[in-house]
């Protein structure tokens, strides 16, 4: 008889169905919890080939696809919370009860277009690879014999509709409101703007992570569930503009993590200060707010600090590693916020002297006035760069 084995954080059990197809399920077991549970798929197999209890109706519903991936796939996945959320909240309500093999390019389109409404192209971009790996894998279980051959929208199609605060001005209009109305939700904007860690690395950020030596920075290790997105840990230099973030949030610290819960456990996904809260301080600042769609939502402020950090002479290549991309074709997607501000020198980027300060920006509040030049030190090839530019 086969035993758990060791996956990741979590436990795998392995084990012949009443079809004699090999099945296996991950879960945040225990070892004993993992034998246990082993243990009752052997014995549910062996009453239902005994002919003890009936074989299980096969789950043929996207319903029912989605509840198997939430049991046995999303488990193992670092990305488990965010799949549970956009299920509950989006596909399985699109989709219901609809047979998974009677899902048509049609339907995804349908879907596009209806998520589009209020949500942003990358995000639906997500959902539609949710659902077609949630297919694919009911396809693989034998749940389906088969799925509709199905596309995922490009992202290029909406490239000018990145969502982001175009300039100082809107930055100081959105940052006010939100003072005006909670601080709390407010800091947290602010910290956002001015660092482009993503919604769930700022949730995860703790006191902890806070480094002085060898210089200010932020050491990024985790998000909602887990690890970051790459699964490696970045370092993100402190601006000027994040200190006085930093030393309200230090004066009321009462928890691990920078920005808690009022009980001071991590924020969730579904925390109101990412959505309800922002939309508050949008309205209240005069930004336009169709009904079916927001100005910005909280992802844009990650776009807002690129625009802001290119818009004012950062390097692509620093914010390239601000951001954590694994790749610069990734970054440069920000260019086209700042038009003529790369012409001939994406991919080159020759004379790096232009390239490598931040200007801090003024007109915020509390103390965030114009101070000299920030420079990107923490980049040894920029530093070299600079060099052999200033000796020329």
């Amino acid at each position: 008889m086969s035993k758990p084995i060791k996956h990741g954080k979590n436990w795998r059990i392995r084990w012949n169905d009443h079809e004699g197809k090999r099945r296996s399920k991950t879960d945040r077991w225990s070892y004993k919890d993992a034998q246990l549970a082993l243990q009752t798929q052997n014995l549910a197999s062996h009453r239902i080939r005994a002919g003890i209890e009936p074989a299980p109706r096969l789950a043929r519903t996207f319903s029912d696809g989605a509840k198997e991936w939430l049991e046995n796939r999303a488990p193992s996945k670092r990305s488990s919370v965010a799949d549970e959320v956009i299920l509950r909240r989006h596909l399985v309500p699109f989709f219901g009860n609809r047979p998974m093999d009677t899902i048509t390019q049609a339907d995804l389109d349908r879907y596009h277009t209806h998520a589009l409404i209020s949500l942003s192209p990358k995000t639906v971009f997500n959902h539609e690879t949710l659902l077609i790996a949630i297919l694919n894998r009911a396809v693989k279980i034998g749940r389906i014999s088969q799925h509709h051959p199905l596309k995922r929208h490009s992202l290029t199609e909406n490239r000018d509709e990145v969502s982001y605060l175009k300039s100082d001005v809107e930055i100081s209009r959105l940052l006010s409101a939100a003072y005006g109305l909670d601080a709390r939700a407010a800091n947290l904007y602010e910290f956002a703007i001015f660092s482009g860690l993503r919604k769930g690395e700022l949730a995860a950020l703790r006191w902890e992570d806070i480094e002085r030596s060898p210089e200010p920075r932020i050491a990024v290790q985790g998000s909602f569930d887990g690890p970051t997105k790459s699964g490696k840990i970045r370092y993100v230099p402190i601006l000027e503009q994040l200190e006085p973030v930093l030393a309200r949030l230090s004066a009321i610290r009462s928890s691990e993590y920078i920005f808690s819960s009022r009980t001071g456990k991590m924020l969730d996904h579904d925390n109101r200060i990412f959505r309800e809260k922002l939309h508050q301080a949008l309205t209240h600042a005069g930004f336009p707010m169709r009904p079916d769609r927001p100005y910005i939502t909280f992802h844009s402020l990650r776009h807002t600090f690129a625009a802001w950090f290119l818009r004012n002479e950062g390097s692509i290549y620093a914010l390239k590693d601000i951001l954590g991309h694994a790749d610069i074709t990734t970054t440069q997607r920000y260019a086209h916020l700042v038009p003529g501000r790369f012409e001939g020198q994406l991919g080159t980027l020759k004379s790096a002297k232009a390239l490598l300060s931040v200007r801090l920006m003024s007109g915020l509040p509390d103390g965030l006035s114009e101070t000299p030049e920030y420079r990107c030190n923490h980049d040894p090839g920029l530093k070299e760069l600079k060099a052999q530019d200033d000796s020329s």
